[in-house]
C-alpha cells in the first residue's frame, strides 16, 4: 500500500510539472510574439525615417528656417521639405 501511495504522489507531482512546463512554454510564446511585433514596428519606423530623410535632401534645415522667417520666398521644393518635416 505504501508503494502505491508513493507512486500516486509521484504521478501527481509529475503531472503538475508537465502542466507548469506547458504554462511556461505558453508564456515564452507570448513573449516571443511581443518581441517580434516590436521588431516589425521598429523596422517599419526605421524605413519610414530613411525614406523621409532621403526625400528631404541634405539640408532640410534651410527650408524649415525659410518657412519660419520668410514663407513668401519659399519654393515648391522648400514647401515639400517643410511638409515632410511636419509629417514626422
Amino acid at each position: 500500500m505504501d508503494t502505491s501511495k508513493a507512486a500516486n504522489w509521484l504521478q501527481i507531482i509529475g503531472n503538475v510539472g508537465i502542466v507548469l512546463g506547458l504554462v511556461f512554454v505558453g508564456f515564452q510564446l507570448y513573449q516571443d510574439r511581443q518581441l517580434k511585433l516590436a521588431e516589425l514596428s521598429a523596422g517599419y519606423f526605421d524605413s519610414r525615417i530613411l525614406a523621409n530623410s532621403a526625400s528631404m535632401g541634405e539640408d532640410p534645415q534651410k527650408s524649415i528656417v525659410k518657412a519660419a522667417i520668410s514663407p513668401s520666398t519659399m519654393t515648391a521644393e522648400d514647401a515639400y521639405v517643410f511638409l515632410l518635416n511636419l509629417d514626422n
